[in-house]
């Protein structure tokens, strides 16, 4: 709950509309959650399927 709320299921509308409640009261942690999205840019992404198909070929 420090980046964000998950809801198991888009058609449970009771759950995803109280995800929506408690996200828009939350006090959000502007400086952790760019730290955290940090991890999620597209050079990075790349950079770990790269790795990924190496370790799969056995490059």
């Amino acid at each position: 709950e420090d980046h964000g709320f998950l809801v198991d299921s888009p058609e449970d509308h009771d759950a995803l509309s109280d995800a929506v409640v408690r996200a828009l009261r939350k006090d959000w942690n502007r400086d952790g959650i760019e730290a955290h999205a940090e991890q999620f840019t597209w050079e990075r992404v790349c950079v770990d399927i790269a790795h990924l198909h190496a370790d799969v070929l056995n490059l």
